[in-house]
């Protein structure tokens, strides 16, 4: 061998990627691309592999200036015995010469535990959110010849809310935008009402902070089992909270709350536009574009309820009455631009068998077994009305021994004939559950989603919480959908919010994981889903069309 060439095969041997520099050496394969990731005339100052250059190429290469401690190297003789630190073994592929991973739906979809058949990326939002398809649990699957379409409750984890709590309570802004209000955590020294003020934008999938809600004293108080409603005052959308419960620190952990507040979304703070007549918690609030009225409620723990309506705003001066039966825990629906209270506890803590609807009659009472639950969710189809879970009574043991047990059965309040309203039974939910979201869903046709709550067993300190949701289809008789979450989403918890969006999605946020809010702030959820409508090609049981 020619001594040149030899010099030229040490070089290659004990440089690796040091380029010849004699031209009389061994022939050179022609170029080659390693890892589709070089390209030799970009003048980019990286060193390929030798075996990818021509001659030519080559003696470009070593007159170009040196940029790093290989290519000084190459220009000094006496550095031909060493080996640079950094250079790489012939058999191994530099890492900014990786093959790039072109698996782009994977890539831009979060890891939520679910196959990527489910997943479709066509439907999901601007932004972040992805949605994943929905998982019917075993009950729906059935022989695989019968096949059908269902609706599909789809699923996508967004930004956490930037607090942990239970109890929340959420209006949806006409923009799309969600505000979050007070809540109650137990910190280990009695319950805590939360003064915070956090608002979601989904269409940036961000949440901000709003002014903490204001103290009578200076500072901030909290509050939970308050009623929050949406305002439109001639300067911009605001949000009103009604009565609600502060904390003590110690037992009982409630004082009723009888400030009305008002915050027009964007300000730095909170406006008072007055006071209840009485402190009162745990009512609900209805609004018909002018007036929020407060129903119902309780001034504490050991409190009878009340019958009492309070109405705010422009249209206050309409005299809505009092209520036929003292109640809280109700329900509450809007049917057709008039208000209507389903159940609730009454004096005895024994829930109310009954249902009242507002017209300019005043309150006519409706009275059916099937309407008898505290804590009942509804939510209204035209002239229908749906009835769904809740407790059996307030609170238990009640005197006797009798326990408060959960339900699953649901009612109807269907309008046949002004002002005659009817009450009949309808489908059993697949399980009993009170403390959960329910909301409509999708912008057409008949169709709500039930969300988390509290399940049986009876025993409080269980953290026995629904891992799927329920849809529910509204046609002749009704039908539940029983569905599972894909992991990490949880909705193993109760006492959370659930809110329709004017595009007909629901936002879910909040809940506690033990039915006795035990005093780990980590047992009280700050995930935030959001649901839209489907649908889903699945294997059918025989009995289902």
């Amino acid at each position: 061998m020619k001594p040149t060439c030899a010099r030229a095969t040490r070089l290659l041997t004990l440089r690796l990627l040091t380029l010849c520099l004699l031209t009389a050496c061994v022939d050179v394969p022609e170029p080659t691309q390693v890892g589709g990731a070089v390209d030799v005339g970009a003048g980019d100052g990286r060193l390929p592999d030798a075996q990818t250059l021509d001659r030519g190429q080559r003696d470009a290469q070593a007159d170009a200036a040196p940029v790093d401690m290989a290519l000084d190297a190459q220009r000094d003789d006496a550095a031909l015995d060493m080996q640079p630190p950094d250079m790489q073994p012939p058999d191994m592929q530099p890492p900014d010469m990786q093959p790039l991973d072109m698996h782009l739906p994977d890539a831009a979809i979060p890891d939520i535990g679910v196959p990527d058949a489910a997943i479709d990326p066509d439907m999901g939002p601007p932004g972040p959110l992805a949605f994943s398809n929905c998982l019917p649990l075993a009950m729906v699957a059935g022989p695989q010849d019968n096949r059908g379409i269902i609706p599909c409750p789809q699923v996508a984890e967004a930004a956490p809310m930037p607090v942990r709590l239970s109890w929340p309570e959420a209006v949806a802004l006409p923009d799309g935008r969600v505000v979050v209000v007070g809540g109650l955590r137990d910190d280990g020294q009695g319950g805590r009402a939360l003064a915070a003020v956090q608002v979601y934008d989904p269409a940036t999938n961000e949440w901000t902070p709003g002014p903490d809600l204001p103290g009578m004293a200076g500072g901030s108080e909290g509050r939970w089992g308050h009623s929050l409603a949406y305002a439109d005052p001639v300067d911009g959308d605001a949000v009103v909270v009604l009565g609600g419960a502060g904390d003590t620190g110690g037992d009982p952990f409630w004082v009723a709350r009888s400030t009305v507040l008002m915050w027009t979304v964007g300000e730095e703070e909170w406006v008072v536009l007055g006071e209840l007549a009485t402190p009162v918690a745990l009512a609900r609030a209805w609004s018909d574009g002018r007036a929020i009225w407060l129903i119902g409620g309780q001034g504490g723990p050991d409190a009878a309820p009340t019958a009492q309506i309070s109405p705010w705003g422009p249209g206050a001066e309409v005299e809505p009455g009092m209520l036929t039966e003292a109640r809280y825990g109700h329900g509450i629906v809007d049917v057709r631009g008039v208000p209507m209270v389903l159940g609730g506890a009454g004096g005895a803590l024994a829930a109310l068998n009954s249902a009242e609807i507002y017209s300019d009659a005043g309150w006519t009472r409706i009275s059916d077994d099937a309407l008898r639950r505290v804590y009942p969710s509804a939510v209204a189809f035209d002239d229908q009305v749906l009835v769904a879970g809740g407790r059996s009574h307030a609170f238990g043991p009640l005197p006797g021994g009798v326990q408060a047990s959960r339900l699953a059965t649901t009612a109807f309040i269907a309008r046949h004939a002004l002002p005659t309203w009817e009450v009949s039974p309808g489908p059993d939910m697949y399980r009993a559950r009170f403390a959960f979201g329910l909301a409509r869903i999708g912008d057409v046709g008949g169709y709500a989603l039930a969300i988390g709550g509290e399940a049986e067993p009876a025993d409080m300190n269980e953290a026995d919480r629904e891992v799927f949701v329920e849809l529910f289809e509204n046609t002749a008789g009704g039908r539940w959908w029983p569905f599972a979450l894909p992991e990490p989403m949880n909705l193993r918890r109760s006492h959370l919010t659930a809110v329709r969006l004017a595009d007909g999605t629901v936002f879910v946020t909040g809940g506690v994981l033990g039915g006795a809010s035990p005093d780990d702030p980590e047992l009280f959820m700050n995930q935030t889903l959001l649901f839209r409508l489907g649908e889903r090609d699945v294997a059918l049981p025989n009995d289902v069309p």
